[in-house]
């Protein structure tokens, strides 16, 4: 009988498409929670519906940033791989993507702490 899976190597050009797309969609996900949640500093919406989008935003970087680093990997081991540099868009959307999730991490959890009035 045939494997109709695909060979090795498209199995592993599926992988690295996979975690490119879910990235993608990550990224655009947490631009669309910081525009919900500046336009509910807007419209005023409620406290614990900005909190909430707060979490999320938080749980959605998390998740971005794991899954930038591990596209970075597979695309540099890829790239070393197949002795080819066309990964390397991807490794600098990758890059990038990481990047600002840690910003927005920060930026998330940061107004988080502060808006829960924990502090002295």
């Amino acid at each position: 009988m045939k494997d109709s899976g695909g060979t090795e190597k498209q199995k592993k050009i599926i992988l690295i498409r996979l975690l490119q797309r879910l990235n993608f969609c990550l990224f655009l996900y947490l631009f669309v929670l910081a525009y919900v949640y500046i336009i509910g500093n807007l419209q005023n919406f409620l406290d614990t519906s900005q909190v909430l989008i707060l979490q999320i935003m938080s749980f959605t970087s998390i998740l971005l940033i794991l899954l930038s680093i591990c596209a970075i990997v597979l695309s540099i081991v890829f790239a070393v791989y197949q002795k080819t540099s066309v990964y390397f868009g991807r490794f600098i959307f990758n890059l990038i993507s990481c990047v600002i999730a840690s910003l927005f991490l920060f930026v998330s959890a940061g107004i988080n702490f502060l808006a829960s009035g924990t502090g002295a």
